[in-house]
């Protein structure tokens, strides 16, 4: 018997929920593959998105997006980080040979009072270039391309 995982028992309205949270991260019309990656305090979850050409979403763990929703709900400060991969570029290739595709990053503060503060692209460089805990440099990737993130009118998914 196969084991069920628990995002199969997330409901209909719960995975349309989840993804019209995910569409105010995603740069539409740039990319039809995007990972979302949120940081709760010290913990992190995300989830890829996918679009297809008619628009339609298609959320991988709908639970990661309901979670985070429900921690910031609860107060919560929440990160967004959208990474949408540019498909048919390469920035280099890995030790294996397999090609490692330009990322765009953009980054979101969805804060307590629920607002989204939008990050700068030099806010985002800022955070990727240092250590959070001791504070050292780090070398960035160069696949990673910093944008700065939209702002979003009304609260994601109508939080």
């Amino acid at each position: 018997m196969r084991k069920q995982y628990r995002s199969n028992r997330i409901s209909k309205t719960d995975r349309h929920l989840a993804a019209e949270f995910a569409l105010d991260f995603l740069p539409m019309p740039d990319s039809q593959s995007v990972l979302l990656k949120f940081t709760v305090g010290s913990i992190e979850m995300s989830t890829s998105v996918d679009t297809d050409v008619n628009g339609k979403i298609a959320v991988e763990v709908p639970g990661a997006i309901l979670s985070v929703m429900a921690a910031w709900r609860s107060g919560a400060m929440v990160t967004v980080i959208s990474r949408s991969f540019d498909l048919g570029t390469v920035a280099y290739h890995a030790p294996n040979g397999f090609p490692i595709p330009y990322k765009t990053l953009r980054a979101w503060l969805l804060v307590a009072d629920e607002s989204v503060k939008p990050l700068s692209v030099d806010e985002i460089r800022r955070a990727y270039s240092f250590d959070a805990v001791t504070g050292e440099p780090l070398e960035l990737d160069p696949s990673e391309i910093f944008a700065d993130a939209w702002e979003l009118t009304g609260n994601p998914g109508g939080v």
